[in-house]
């Protein structure tokens, strides 16, 4: 069954485990958790994996017992070599070992610590709907997971045998986004995130292009390298950026003062080339965790606008299918660059006010220069 979230957690705190595993598929998210969705007949090792490559989001159970337990770490190295976002949810004072350490000590953390637990894990299902909303606009609403029957075994008593599989099939670990502090817990997103990550969805895939670039002509193509240049430069100067978003649900048509979600994402565009040649724009991408590439034709370039990026995550909860979900602010402010393209995808740059209005004047003149015409 297909599944967003794997929950990892030592077999001592079991009772937690299946209380955050109740209230996020009571919110629809699609969970996987052992020893229930182990499908009998299969080993547990095969079926451990499978599931963690499978999901986008890894809650980590923190505890001194999750803290010592080798499948534990197991589990989370595999998490990180696939991308896969991990939000650990502490639930107990403890820093974790250098061995885990090395993988999530720099992610942001949810502390579980204070009671009510129930508080804590509705927080925890807001955030992750909002991470997966940001990393798969347009996706269709989550589902809740379609019971299956427990699988025999004790978590703890297959690690023996998981350490030996694992350790055959061990591929060199890729240390992803989620050393970066973000709220992907997701990573990272987290990554995560996810968020996801997200890796956000949100942000676009590498399009190729359907027809070459016409060429520019010799009057203009001067300024077109001048602008090119200017364009290339403006995009690289935006960086890393980091900031926090404030979201609430709506209650009875208005905001409810509860819950609060505080998530923070971080973007980063690097390696940009802006090709007066072809007329084209690429860069790399790390939104949330999730590392992509994306190349645009400008004359292909039908629209440029910038939104604050409080407005600009409702437009993607909304077409996530979550309307209830609305961003009240962001701290610090950011604005978003958003270019769009004929064939509907596009992509967002963040920044703030002044960068982003100053790369709309640039893009919207190179659009000009090779052939195109755009729309705000």
């Amino acid at each position: 069954m297909a599944h967003d979230v794997f929950i990892s957690y030592s077999a001592k705190n079991k009772t937690t485990g299946d209380a955050v595993c109740a209230m996020l598929e009571s919110h629809g998210i699609r969970c996987w958790i052992a020893p229930r969705d182990v499908v009998p007949g299969m080993e547990w090792s095969e079926c451990i994996i499978d599931a963690i490559e499978e999901a986008r989001i890894m809650v980590l159970i923190f505890t001194a017992e999750a803290n010592d337990s080798p499948q534990i770490r197991r589990e989370v190295e595999r998490a990180v070599n696939h991308g896969v976002a991990i939000l650990p949810l502490r639930i107990e004072n403890v820093l974790p070992g250098k061995a885990l350490e090395y993988f999530i000590g720099n992610v942001h953390w949810l502390d579980a610590l204070t009671p009510p637990l129930e508080a804590h894990l509705q927080s925890l299902a807001g955030t992750i709907k909002i991470l997966l909303a940001r990393a798969e606009s347009g996706a269709p609403s989550v589902t809740p997971q379609e019971d299956r029957p427990p699988a025999g075994g004790d978590h703890l008593a297959e690690e023996e045998a998981f350490e030996d599989e694992v350790r055959r099939e061990r591929a060199p670990a890729r240390h992803l986004f989620w050393g970066a502090r973000a709220w992907i817990w997701a990573a990272g997103t987290v990554s995560a995130l996810l968020l996801v990550a997200v890796l956000i969805g949100v942000h676009f895939s590498l399009h190729p292009a359907p027809a070459a670039a016409p060429q520019a002509a010799p009057d203009n193509a001067a300024s077109l390298r001048e602008t090119m240049n200017t364009l290339q430069s403006e995009l690289s100067s935006i960086g890393s950026v980091s900031y926090t978003v404030f979201t609430r649900m709506k209650t009875n048509g208005g905001s409810s003062p509860v819950p609060l979600v505080q998530v923070v994402y971080t973007d980063q565009v690097s390696n940009v080339v802006a090709d007066p040649a072809q007329c084209s724009v690429s860069f790399h991408q790390r939104s949330d965790g999730v590392e992509s590439d994306h190349w645009f034709l400008l004359h292909d370039v039908t629209s440029v606008r910038t939104e604050l990026d409080s407005e600009y995550m409702n437009d993607v909860y909304a077409a996530a299918g979550h309307p209830e979900w609305v961003a009240i602010s962001t701290t610090p402010p950011v604005t978003v660059l958003v270019v769009r393209r004929r064939d509907g995808s596009g992509d967002s740059f963040f920044t703030d006010s002044a960068l982003a209005s100053r790369a709309y004047a640039t893009i919207a003149q190179a659009v000009k220069l090779c052939g195109g015409r755009i729309a705000r």
